[in-house]
């Protein structure tokens, strides 16, 4: 078993903290923002709720439907990966500081039934997105992504040492180097997931739970003719803001294109690509004003191609109700005229 000095504990110790302050730092200034949001989160009907978490995200459901079987299949063994992965970080990081929670056989046993079978699978998985991505190039991904590549990178780095570690093929300063590569990669997912569409490894989950489950999910306005004029001041500045619900959609997007793929609007040849113009165009907006009154950015034009027809928000595969034509419309004739 590797030994580690104080000095190695304590820089470890200091990468791991900063790590996870930064992570920590950019989850709740994002949370922030969406309590902004007006309307309240919804957990009725709770049993269907966990069936439908259960059914989107453990069975991937969504994600393996359509037209891109294969891709979901292939992401579905990167994110079962990471799921039989935590023990072994944790470990990991335990070994380090002198508090493995796994015996040496235990370890062992669990490298041959688990480990080894998943760091390849999830290496398979990742490399196959990769080929897809950067190779095959599907135009409803859009651009060049330099997270996507970075975190391919950190994936077949991180199965990699882990089997060189547990296959040791390594020994002495080598077999250190590995380690440090290993935790190295570890530690770089806490600065890269929370800049990046890769946000929504933490937040989908969250966000099919809460999804409303009325489609589409729009309040009346209370537009009341004989109140004051601060009340209809207030209430037509209200148009402009998003509920607390689209506003986790938002920071959720995984960027995966499938509602453009499906919008009838775009597919007809017209300038409508809710990926942007419902969802991407309002992120950045959103975390340079710390706020939700971001309605007045979306494209009118494009906003009033909607047919409303749901489908962007049918095919979401991480729960986003993706579709807000009635926003902008609202805002549009009830606050601009």
């Amino acid at each position: 078993m590797l030994q580690f000095s104080i000095v190695e504990q304590v820089i470890l110790a200091v990468f791991l903290l900063s790590g996870i302050a930064f992570f920590l730092h950019h989850l709740l200034l994002r949370l922030k923002i969406v309590l902004k949001g007006k309307s309240d989160f919804s957990v009725d009907e709770l049993p269907k709720r966990i069936v439908r978490v259960f059914d989107e995200v453990i069975l991937h459901k969504k994600v393996v439907s359509g037209n891109r079987k294969s891709a979901g299949i292939l992401h579905a063994l990167v994110m079962y990966g990471f799921i039989f992965f935590g023990l072994i970080t944790i470990n990991h990081f335990g070994m380090a500081f002198g508090f493995p929670i796994f015996s040496e056989s235990f370890r062992h046993t669990y490298f041959l039934i688990f480990g080894a079978p998943w760091a390849i699978l999830c290496t398979i998985g990742i490399l196959g997105l990769a080929y897809r991505r950067f190779v095959i190039k599907p135009e409803a991904l859009g651009k060049f992504s330099s997270t996507s590549a970075l975190v391919s990178v950190f994936i077949v780095t991180l199965m990699t040492t882990y089997l060189i570690d547990e296959l040791h093929i390594l020994s002495g300063a080598a077999e250190k180097f590995n380690w440090w590569l290993h935790s190295g990669v570890i530690g770089g997912f806490l600065f890269l997931i929370p800049q990046s569409k890769h946000m929504h490894l933490v937040l989908s989950p969250f966000n099919i739970f809460l999804r409303p489950f009325e489609v589409p999910n729009h309040g009346a306005i209370p537009i009341d003719m004989e109140a004051s004029e601060e009340e209809l001041d207030n209430l037509l500045l209200d148009l402009s803001r998003l509920s607390k619900d689209q506003a986790l959609d938002i920071f959720t997007c995984v960027e995966c294109g499938r509602c453009t793929e499906v919008c009838p609007a775009n597919r007809g040849g017209g300038i409508l690509d809710p990926k942007y113009h419902f969802i991407l165009d309002l992120k950045n907006p959103m975390l340079e004003s710390g706020d939700v009154n971001v309605v007045d950015k979306i494209n009118v034009e494009a906003g009033w191609e909607c047919t409303t027809c749901q489908a962007c928000t049918e095919v979401c595969p991480v729960g986003n109700h993706v579709e807000k034509a009635d926003e902008i419309r609202s805002f549009q004739v009830l606050a601009e005229g």
